[in-house]
């Protein structure tokens, strides 16, 4: 998912820049390294903010589990039926 929001990213700029230069006579460079880093800093936030929460929910798991086994198994329950 990450790099296909990327890809769309790029071509948004690729046609933007386009569409620029033609109406302002301004010429385009865009090079291979800059398509090539976009993509990686896409992939790099999508998966950041992808595993933020799912530390924190297994963080979250973990002190349930510690604190009550009963708790615990009642609010995993809970937690697969509220996923569904």
């Amino acid at each position: 998912m990450t790099s296909i929001g990327g890809l769309i990213g790029i071509a948004a700029g690729i046609i933007l820049a386009q569409l620029i230069s033609k109406f302002a006579d301004v010429p385009v460079a865009i090079s291979g390294i800059s398509i090539a880093v976009s993509v990686i800093f896409s992939m790099a936030v999508g998966i950041v903010f992808g595993l933020i929460p799912s530390v924190k929910k297994a963080q979250i798991l973990i002190r349930l589990m510690l604190s009550d086994m009963n708790n615990f198994i009642k609010i995993t329950i809970i937690l697969e039926k509220s996923e569904k």
